[in-house]
């Protein structure tokens, strides 16, 4: 068993430095990042509660590193993952305090993200799983990713890790998690990510601005989007007016966006640097993820 552990952890992912800007430099790369936008909106219409779950850089961070855990605890041999485990994992990466982590996992197991392997299980004191829906939504992300990547080189990643089924995400997301977890662009995001991911559903704003900018409309570092207030940015989330408005302000702040015209009632923009930031951003997923094939699941990039 031991064995079996050390071999999964000790397969890390090896980023070159630039690998992401690389990436970008592709000139498909936007139509890509806009289909990213495109397909986490589509996924948190789709299951908005489990969504927001997840909304936050903390909780995204968090359950990757428990969904980690538990498909190293399955492939040695174990019934799932503890309570304890994953406040060890929050604690090690500095993600949240213990009584937060601890939160986290009652408020995942009140709404079936995660469940128990045996009927009476008191307190997390006995093995969890994630719930069938909570593995389809994990599959669905790496879908999304898995489509972009592929307009990028006409590949086929997405169809074959849909026909490998739940054995291709308990393959990769080990290592990715690993990754996003190591990754100090994900861990000490930019001035824009700062402001918008580690609040609650912050990460949908950032994703229907970018879904909602015009490739073309294009002046003076201005890309002009279809939203016109913090409503309409808000609407189908559960952030108020007035927290979506804050945080538009804290933005434009910095230059990040402002609106065309009179506010509220104009086309927002978004600044080159936001895209940018944004495409960095989903650059390094896309390149962890594809290393993560590289190493446990080759079969799905093959020509």
């Amino acid at each position: 068993m031991t064995g079996i552990r050390d071999k999964i952890e000790r397969q890390m992912i090896q980023l070159p430095e630039d690998a992401a800007e690389r990436l970008m430099r592709h000139p498909c790369f936007g139509e890509a990042a806009r289909g990213l936008a495109h397909g986490f909106t589509a996924i948190h219409k789709l299951e908005p509660r489990t969504a927001a779950l997840f909304a936050t850089q903390q909780r995204w961070l968090m359950s990757h590193a428990a969904l980690a855990s538990y498909f190293r605890a399955v492939e040695c041999g174990q019934a799932g993952v503890m309570l304890r485990d994953v406040v060890k994992l929050a604690v090690k990466y500095e993600l949240c305090s213990r009584n937060t982590a601890i939160a986290f996992f009652n408020e995942a197991l009140k709404y079936g993200i995660i469940e128990p392997v045996i009927r009476d299980n008191l307190k997390g004191q006995l093995p969890v799983a994630p719930s069938r829906e909570a593995i389809e939504a994990l599959a669905g992300w790496y879908v999304v990713h898995l489509r972009a990547r592929d307009l990028l080189d006409n590949g086929h990643r997405s169809e074959r890790f849909l026909a490998a089924g739940p054995a291709a995400v308990a393959a990769i997301e080990p290592i990715v998690a690993d990754a996003l977890l190591s990754a100090e662009l994900v861990r000490l995001p930019r001035a824009v990510y700062t402001i918008f991911t580690w609040m609650d559903e912050g990460g949908i704003l950032m994703d229907r601005l970018i879904a909602a900018a015009d490739p073309v409309a294009f002046a003076e570092d201005k890309i002009m989007t279809s939203i016109v207030s913090a409503n309409a940015l808000a609407s189908g989330s559960s952030l108020s007016r007035a927290h979506a408005g804050r945080k538009l302000a804290e933005a434009e702040a910095i230059g990040a966006l402002g609106w065309s015209g009179r506010r509220g009632s104009s086309p927002i923009w978004i600044s080159e640097a936001f895209r940018e930031e944004y495409y960095l951003n989903q650059a390094l997923k896309l390149e962890i993820i594809e290393r993560a094939l590289e190493l446990r699941a080759p079969w799905i990039l093959s020509r």
